[in-house]
């Protein structure tokens, strides 16, 4: 071994003594420390793409073939490398103003309600059905600021919706002209609002009775024209639901919410996501109301303010909870939109790259992932296919001995420190996974957005259409078949002596290897097409709630251990009839049917509340703040829970 080789595994030895010994002992929320770890990530992946480029292309003398399927590999690589140092700047920092919105808070509850400022909460609405749009109403209504003012903003002309909003309190809207969609509703509504501020919420969206008491002393400040919180989610997404991972791994979107928007917040980079944000009024005006040259308002509406002298701050708790995407086909609407949006933005001069912006901002609102992540994914995925049936290879293959040298390191260090800066919402394998599946349904979308981005109308997120399982995502399913059949039949082809169109070569171990790990993506990626049945109608919060239950005119005590709008699990002992009375706090007398039993515990279903009975329990559950979401990842459920499923 060389002393070039020697240093090399020095390095990687090194490297995995540091992920070991000292990463476990930083302090996560210190950005000393993130920008440390953030920066070796970009380093060593530096280190490794300099070899690419030195030491690993082929000459001409190659053939023409082989030397530009090369350089389109490395191209690919550099792209996902510019990536993921935008990605690393954005976590190299984090934010907390939970501090600063205790001092609001308190402020603001001293003041006399005639200075507080004046708050109007818009709730856009088109298709959702009573289940999801009145839980959402009632739970604006029962925040416990003391001077909004909740508007609906209906475009799907709905009689019934009207006296809904008659009956509890809340102005009810209606455009004749249902122009530009969410934003041309919501412009509407500035027509007829006179408050200082704008809180949003989407119409599954519920927020928590102190919403606005935790985010409007943000305005104190003159250059705040925005304040975003992250969306939770009280339901499971398809991943989570699919892959029978609903007690193990958190949604989807926390990566997002919980790290990425907190980094960019410390930035000044963050920008609004529509529902759980509240707006300055006086900043809408000054750019004329929601932007609505892209189907994504909320992503120009930062961008518009930012050029004015506002910015968006995140207040990183959970403040309101909403449904996330309950199948497939509303999972893969709500990400085309938003990809199409993203990329609208960089051609409009509202978007990134118009005037006004500093190139940092440029920087830090450009779409790369959108760009990269999908083509650079479907790509890595082809790599060792191409290689097995032609035998032509991304690099020298007489430098692929040296391969893991370089590479190591660089896995290494971007592995373990992924876990450390977001150990809650990563893991190498399923995340991998997951951005798998969603590659091949979605590069389609960047090809269209980036050579047509316009014409495309904005399409609602389906909300309210649980599954009953059993559906599959054919198109997916055919092309994650094909791509593992294509693998496997190489990879099979070249391990039979009589079979074999490959020469033995240094990278065919590597390529192997790479073309397992390839498969076992495909298997998990490919069990996410099927939809699995979701069993509830209503989603249950765990509790541990004093109440009493009426049975026979005998008053007893019992527990409530979860909660729902649609029934709940109590603790209590001793025979019951079929029918009963509970005695909820907060909620009132609730007429029940026991639909099972158990030793020490009874589940019941409510029978038809009514509606102050169902506004008591909107505030009980949602308004409260209850909460049934995966807060900790645990790695080793989520490989016994994804060995079940697949050998279900």
């Amino acid at each position: 071994m060389s002393p070039t080789d020697l240093a090399a595994w020095g390095l990687c030895f090194a490297i995995a003594a540091f992920c070991i010994g000292a990463l476990p002992g930083l302090p996560r929320n210190e950005n000393w420390a993130r920008s440390l770890v953030a920066g070796l990530i970009v380093a060593t992946a530096a280190r490794y793409l300099l070899w690419r480029y030195t030491r690993t292309i082929p000459d001409l003398d190659a053939g023409i073939g082989t030397f530009a399927w090369a350089w389109f590999c490395l191209l690919a690589e550099t792209a996902a490398f510019v990536e993921l140092v935008t990605f690393m700047l954005v976590l190299s920092r984090t934010s907390n103003r939970t501090p600063e919105a205790d001092r609001h808070q308190a402020r603001l509850q001293a003041m006399l309600v005639d200075a507080l400022p004046a708050v109007d909460v818009f709730i856009p609405t088109y298709n959702e059905g009573p289940e999801v749009v009145e839980r959402s109403i009632l739970g604006a209504l029962s925040m416990d600021y003391p001077k909004l003012t909740v508007w609906v903003l209906d475009d799907g002309g709905r009689d019934w919706l009207r006296e809904f909003c008659d009956r509890h309190g809340a102005r009810y809207l209606r455009r004749t002209e249902r122009n530009h969609a969410k934003a041309g509703n919501m412009n509407h509504a500035l027509g007829h609002a006179t408050g200082d501020l704008v809180a949003i919420f989407d119409a599954d969206f519920v927020p928590r009775r102190n919403f606005l008491w935790r985010t409007v002393g943000f305005f104190d400040d003159p250059t705040i024209g925005i304040v975003q919180t992250p969306q939770h989610f009280f339901n499971r997404d398809p991943v989570q639901n699919n892959l029978s991972l609903q007690r193990c791994w958190p949604d989807e979107q926390r990566l997002f919410f919980d790290v990425m928007a907190a980094g960019r917040d410390a930035w000044n980079a963050a920008f609004c996501c529509g529902a759980g944000s509240v707006v300055r009024r006086e900043a809408l005006d000054a750019i004329g109301g929601f932007p609505t040259a892209s189907i994504t308002e909320d992503l120009l509406t930062t961008l518009a303010m930012l050029r004015k002298g506002w910015i968006t701050r995140y207040l990183n708790e959970r403040l309101a909870q909403g449904l996330a995407a309950e199948t497939l086909e509303a999972f893969f609407v709500q990400r085309q939109r938003w990809c199409r949006g993203a990329l609208q933005a960089i051609y409009l001069p509202e978007g990134p790259l118009g005037r006004g912006l500093s190139w940092f901002q440029r920087i830090m609102f450009f779409p790369f992932s959108w760009i990269i992540q999908y083509p650079v994914r479907i790509l890595f995925l082809a790599v060792p296919a191409v290689y097995l049936w032609t035998g032509v290879t991304p690099l020298v293959p007489e430098r692929a001995g040296e391969t893991a040298a370089f590479l190591l390191p660089a896995m290494i260090m971007a592995f373990a420190g992924m876990r450390w800066l977001a150990p809650d919402t990563y893991m190498p394998f399923l995340s991998t996974v997951a951005s798998v599946f969603s590659s091949f349904r979605l590069l389609p979308t960047v090809i269209a957005g980036l050579v047509r981005p316009f014409g495309v109308g904005f399409k609602v997120t389906p909300k309210g259409s649980l599954t009953a399982g059993g559906q599959v995502d054919l198109l997916t399913l055919s092309l994650l078949g094909l791509m593992g059949g294509v693998t496997a039949g190489g990879l099979a082809i070249n391990l039979i002596p009589e079979w074999r169109i490959l020469s033995a070569d240094e990278f065919f171990p590597y390529a192997s290897g790479w073309a397992m790990l390839n498969l076992s993506i495909v298997l998990v990626a490919s069990l996410l097409c099927f939809e699995a049945k979701r069993h509830r109608n209503e989603e249950r919060f765990p509790a541990q709630d004093a109440a009493s239950l009426l049975a026979d005119d005998i008053r007893r005590p019992c527990r409530i251990l979860d909660l729902s709008l649609a029934g709940a699990r109590v603790a209590v002992e001793g025979g019951l009839p079929d029918e009963i009375t509970l005695d909820l706090p907060e909620v009132g007398r609730l007429q029940c049917r026991i639909v099972r039993r158990g030793s020490d515990f009874i589940c019941v279903n409510f029978s038809g509340p009514g509606d102050d009975e169902l506004a008591g329990l909107v505030r009980s559950i949602y308004g409260a703040g209850r909460s049934n979401a995966v807060d900790h990842l645990e790695p080793t459920e989520v490989v016994r829970s994804l060995l079940v499923r697949l050998a279900s």
